[in-house]
C-alpha cells in the first residue's frame, strides 16, 4: 500500500518518483482507465498505465503491491476496505458516498470540478416507439422507488438515479463528449 493519505500526499510521492506510479487499469477506455488520466493531466503527476483483462486481475495486483493505485467501484473495493488491505483517498465523484462518509472527493481536495463516475442505463433500439420507451422508463422509477431495493443497491455500491429518458440521453451525451475528449487528449488508442 502506498504511504499516503490523500491527494497531496499522492501527487508529493508521484513527484518523488521519476519513472511515475504504477496504476491498474481493468482496460483500455474503461471509467477507472480515463479517471485515472484526467487525474494526472490535472495534477501532473507521471502515471504509468498497467492495463489487465478485466478488475479482478488489476485488484490482485494493488493488493499485492505490484501496482501503486487504481481507482475501484464500491463493490470491488469495499471488502478490502474493511479489512484494511486498501485505503481509500478520494471519491472521484462530486460528491461523497454515504458508506465512507470521512472520505473526501478529489474536488473537496483541490481538483475543482473533478467529476468521474460509472454508469449504467438502460437503453432501446432507435425508433422505438415514445410509449415504449416511457412504459419502461415508468417501471424502471417503480422499480427503485422502494427504499429496501434502494438499500440493497447502495450495500452493492450502487446508487440508483430516476430521471426522464431525455435527461438520460442528455447525461449520455455530455460524458461521451468529457470522454472523448480525454482519449484524444491523451493520445489513447484501443489495443
Amino acid at each position: 500500500m502506498l504511504p499516503v493519505q490523500n491527494l497531496q500526499d499522492l501527487v508529493a510521492l508521484a513527484g518523488r518518483t521519476p519513472a511515475g506510479l504504477n496504476y491498474g487499469s481493468p482496460s483500455i477506455g474503461t471509467t477507472h482507465h480515463l479517471a485515472t488520466e484526467l487525474l494526472a493531466r490535472d495534477t501532473g503527476m507521471k502515471l504509468v498505465a498497467i492495463t489487465y483483462k478485466g478488475g479482478g486481475p488489476a485488484v490482485q495486483d494493488l493488493l499485492g503491491g505490484q501496482i501503486g493505485l487504481m481507482f475501484l467501484d464500491r463493490a470491488s473495493a469495499r471488502s478490502h476496505l474493511e479489512s484494511g488491505k486498501l485505503r481509500a483517498i478520494a471519491v472521484a465523484g462530486s460528491r461523497r458516498i454515504a458508506a465512507y462518509p470521512n472520505v473526501p472527493t478529489l474536488a473537496e481536495q483541490g481538483l475543482k470540478g473533478f467529476d468521474v463516475e460509472g454508469w449504467q442505463g438502460f437503453s432501446v433500439r432507435a425508433g422505438t416507439p415514445q410509449s415504449v420507451v416511457r412504459a419502461l422508463n415508468a417501471a424502471y422509477q417503480k422499480a427503485i422507488a422502494p427504499a429496501e431495493i434502494r438499500r440493497k443497491l447502495a450495500e452493492a455500491g450502487i446508487d440508483p438515479v430516476g430521471g426522464t429518458p431525455e435527461q438520460f440521453t442528455a447525461y449520455m451525451q455530455a460524458e461521451t463528449v468529457k470522454r472523448r475528449a480525454v482519449i484524444k487528449e491523451r493520445g489513447i488508442k484501443p489495443e
